[in-house]
């Protein structure tokens, strides 16, 4: 993680998205759905910062 102005943004290294596609492969959940929780849960996302962000990544990666 870096601190950039007090915001901490999170960088998403190959493993985490290898890590979050094999969870995705082993769940039912929308991918959206599940990315949110890892973000909120694992990362201490905002609920609303977590769906827009697992929105974009769904949108844009796979």
């Amino acid at each position: 993680m870096e601190n950039s102005t007090g915001t901490e943004l999170v960088m998403f290294h190959y493993a985490k998205v290898t890590q979050i596609i094999n969870l995705l492969a082993n769940s039912q959940e929308k991918a959206q759905t599940a990315i949110s929780k890892i973000l909120v849960n694992k990362f201490g996302f905002n609920q609303n910062v977590a769906n827009a962000v697992a929105y974009t990544f769904v949108l844009i990666v796979l």
